[in-house]
């Protein structure tokens, strides 16, 4: 009789992956966390993520001097790094 492994992640699995994405763990610290493979992890990450889109509204500022500033910004020598 062979032993069946778990196919399916549970909530708390789930939960732990999001939490340790958050917390910027690599894939394989997860794995660990939650005694998965490292491929289950990168598998549910890459289904079921979201992609924020961006805009101006909600772009990071790179400029230092925005309020102040009259260049364009493709020509601004104070951006932020």
């Amino acid at each position: 009789m062979t032993i069946m492994k778990a196919k399916h992640l549970t909530l708390d699995d789930r939960k732990a992956i999001q939490e340790g994405i958050e917390r910027r763990l690599s894939k394989t610290a997860i794995a660990k966390s939650i005694s998965k493979d490292p491929t289950t992890v990168a598998k549910e990450i890459k289904l079921h993520r979201t992609v924020k889109q961006r805009n101006r509204f909600n772009s990071p500022v790179m400029c230092a001097k925005l309020k102040e500033c009259k260049k364009p910004r493709k020509f601004c020598s104070e951006r932020l790094h």
